[in-house]
């Protein structure tokens, strides 16, 4: 199972186990109306959303069709459109300054993601030999994707052998520039060791790269099917598998294992291939295939291992390679770059393609829930145009249905490949150090937006909530689930806001935090999706913890009960601000060494830095950079030794940022601490209105 599909199934099933043995506690808060409107994402009618691309002679998108131009059939039956969206998605605008590519926002929302593009890179690095040119070429092209995504696109890196480095989708380029970077040679050999005798099974062991890169692939393919309502693509980065229709074809009366082996490899390479095509044409996902070998690559690198003298299998050749790159695109409405040594030119071809599309939606003739195959068929009423959109659906099963029904509203909204979106959600996260313990405290804002009715009194309803930590490889970390009544003070109806405070622990690491919230009156639950990085802090010379920000006027949140252990202020997760408002950042800077409990003065289990026991003054400054590249705040203070406490080596550290003379538009704050070697820094982007 794909790291993927592993981090959803894990979601459901973990989840399902800690809501049945959690209790709920009950917190009031008072929520008002805000002064802007969060968008709002409804759920109508059931409907089968279908995103469709229409092509013209030249493979450019075809623009300007209506609703009218299109023709739905459900098991060739025609239906009638009933939702109708023309998508282009424009260029991207380059940066004005280099942060505002490159830092993303620390608040995640749940609430822009309908119209996005979805890009998944499929690194192989199950096939991709041990050529040093091949893997610098395999990096290059992914950061090429990262490098040409919109701010508004959403992209993953997967890995076909090792996924320890993979990310799941996120529009923050540094976590998918840093997952590129670890990709590596796998490992694997073509041909065997001069002068050894070929044993059986020798070519089994080798042509598990082979399954390992078209499983991968099929895997992925399948984990996009559940959202057929958005633009999805597979860049495949892939020397390709050698995949042989004659050698697959083969009947071998007799003749050296070795040929009885590959005729079975090759037969097993065609039968997975067929599963990845049927996977992709269903979840209408494009795979590209671009090759990392250049012109004439595999051919030269399998001549030089011939050249070595090793024993090279029948199925090794330049062209079988070129005809699997081929073969997966052509049949998965992709293209293939299989023999160039320039890629910029592909990937261009690959956001254009991507950038145009069409959503339509139908009531299906059938809604009986019987988990039989729909086929569906799209036409255009214009000659010389090509359509692609998936060739069908699966009905849920009764079963399925019902065990639906029975899961919480919470576990369902945290259990998709993409956050939920009925009702609208913000969230963020920072990491705090915990004295004595190896554990940091990870303190949580989550900020629900809604449309509440006219209320002519007080009235109480309940928020559920959930925080579900996992691991990159899906492994559940900690959940926490509790309720919380929120009173909502008589007003007219419309938009509504308030934040909740709450957090969990967890040791060093990365992890994607899962949060929903189900409203109780709406019968509506949301959820939003969370990278984060827990450092080591006791293991470096000057660490920061996570930055926080406090504003007055403060919004309306939850006490801070849950969070006091952690931190002693309520933070907010608003990043736009009117310049009247006061804002002040806090944050901790740690240093590192023998850190003690205070509480019970004995040392915690950590690793001793060298002269880590000798406290010294930290360096503070604090900057406010806007959308041109000007520093237009700068402030920096000496933090003296003496205010870090000699048990824990910590000492607290708050600024306020003046917003009066700040301009409306975009912001960067940073804050960097510093002595000797020892550097660390945080960064919060925000706006002023």
């Amino acid at each position: 199972m794909s790291r993927m599909n592993r981090l959803v199934a894990t979601a459901v099933v973990v989840g399902l186990g800690v809501l049945a043995g959690l209790r709920g506690s009950s917190t009031s808060l008072t929520a008002q109306t805000p002064q802007t409107q969060a968008p709002q994402f409804r759920s109508g009618v059931e409907l089968v959303h279908l995103d469709v691309s229409v092509l013209d002679r030249d493979r450019r998108p075809f623009k300007g069709l209506t609703e009218k131009d299109f023709v739905i059939l459900e098991d060739g039956r025609p239906q009638s459109v009933a939702a109708f969206s023309a998508i282009n998605l424009p260029d991207p605008v380059p940066p004005s300054t280099p942060w505002m590519r490159d830092v993303a926002p620390d608040v995640q929302r749940n609430t822009d993601i309908a119209e996005r593009r979805l890009i998944s890179i499929v690194m192989d690095d199950a096939t991709i030999p041990f050529d040093l040119q091949m893997i610098k070429s395999a990096r290059e092209i992914a950061r090429l994707v990262v490098e040409r995504l919109g701010p508004n696109d959403l992209a993953s890196v997967v890995f076909t052998r090792d996924n320890r480095n993979a990310q799941e989708f996120t529009s923050d380029r540094a976590r998918l520039l840093k997952a590129i970077d670890a990709f590596e040679y796998g490992g694997r050999t073509i041909g065997l060791p001069k002068g050894e005798m070929v044993p059986k099974g020798f070519m089994y062991a080798e042509s598990m790269a082979f399954f390992a890169s078209v499983g991968t692939l099929t895997r992925v393919a399948e984990s996009l099917a559940d959202l057929p309502q958005r633009r999805k693509a597979v860049v495949y980065v892939t020397v390709g598998v050698p995949a042989s229709a004659e050698v697959a074809g083969e009947v071998v009366m007799a003749g050296p294992d070795a040929d009885l082996e590959s005729g079975a490899i090759a037969s097993r390479v065609f039968s997975m291939m067929q599963t990845t095509y049927r996977r992709a044409q269903l979840a209408n996902v494009n795979v590209y295939t671009v090759s990392p070998a250049g012109v004439g690559g595999m051919e030269q690198f399998i001549q030089s291992e011939r050249w070595k003298g090793k024993f090279i299998p029948r199925y090794e050749t330049q062209a079988n390679y070129f005809d699997y790159l081929v073969g997966i695109a052509e049949n998965t409405g992709g293209r293939a770059f299989p023999e160039r040594n320039e890629f910029a030119s592909a990937l261009n071809q690959v956001f254009l393609e991507n950038g145009s599309y069409y959503l339509l939606g139908y009531s299906p003739p059938n809604p009986k829930m019987d988990g039989k195959y729909r086929r569906v068929e799209v036409k255009v009423n214009r000659p010389d145009l090509t359509v692609r959109t998936r060739s069908g659906y699966y009905t849920e099963k009764p079963e399925d249905a019902k065990k639906i029904e029975e899961a919480s509203p919470l576990t369902t909204a945290l259990s998709g490949l993409l956050p939920k979106s009925e009702i609208g959600l913000e969230a963020m996260a920072a990491p705090f150090a915990i004295p004595g313990k190896s554990e940091a405290g990870v303190v949580v804002v989550l900020t629900v937006h809604r449309e509440a009715a006219p209320r002519a009194a007080r009235t109480k309803e309940q928020v559920d909530v959930q925080v579900s930590a996992f691991t990159q490889e899906g492994a559940a970390r900690g959940s926490m689930r509790y309720g919380t009544t929120v009173t909502l003070r008589p007003g007219p109806g419309g938009p509504i806001e308030f934040e909740i405070l709450t957090g969990l622990m967890l040791k060093p690491g990365r992890y994607q935090l899962r949060m929903s919230a189900f409203v109780g009156a709406e019968n509506r639950s949301g959820s939003v999706f969370y990278d984060i990085d827990i450092p080591d802090f006791a293991r470096r010379p000057v660490s920061l913890s996570g930055l926080l920000l406090t504003a007055d006027p403060k919004p309306i949140s939850t006490d801070t009960d849950r969070i006091k252990a952690y931190v002693p202020i309520g933070p907010t997760a608003r990043r736009t601000f009117r310049a009247s408002d006061q804002v002040t950042a806090f944050a901790r800077i740690y240093q590192g060494g023998q850190m003690l409990d205070s509480t019970q003065n004995r040392a915690a289990a950590v690793t001793r830095l060298p002269g880590g026991d000798t406290l010294s003054p930290v360096q503070v400054t604090v900057s406010v950079t806007d959308a041109e590249g000007t520093v237009r705040i700068r402030r920096t203070e000496l933090v003296a030794k003496d205010l870090f406490g000699a048990a824990d080596r910590t000492a607290e550290f708050s600024m306020p940022i003046e917003l009066k003379n700040l301009s409306p538009g975009e912001y960067l704050l940073t804050v960097d601490a510093s002595f000797g070697r020892g550097q660390a820094r945080r960064d919060i982007r925000f706006k002023v209105q």
